[in-house]
């Protein structure tokens, strides 16, 4: 069972209120069908970004620094808008598998 704390009750208010956009910057369809089913009211966008990153980087360290890399390119997200941006890899026995 989760516990919802008041921060993010407040947010939850904001976003149902409208005075908060939401925009989700993914392409994929299981992102915006997870998201729906929390926040049936987004916008999804997609901008191209270089998903490089330095060979010292491990396991979810590279999934957190694409997600920020993603972000970044956002750069006209409005100061009123929430974005949320996410990235999956997979990484097994010390090594990255590549799309």
């Amino acid at each position: 069972m989760s516990c919802i704390n008041s921060s993010q009750v407040t947010v939850l208010e904001q976003i149902n209120s409208g005075s908060t956009r939401v925009i989700l910057g993914s392409k994929s369809p299981r992102r915006s069908e997870l998201l729906y089913q929390v926040i049936p009211d987004f916008e999804v966008r997609s901008v191209e970004y270089a998903e490089l990153y330095s060979e010292d980087l491990q396991g979810g360290d590279i999934a957190i620094y694409l997600s920020q890399l993603k972000s970044a390119a956002f750069a006209e997200a409005e100061s009123n808008a929430m974005l949320i941006t996410a990235d999956t890899i997979v990484w097994m026995n010390d090594r990255i598998y590549e799309k």
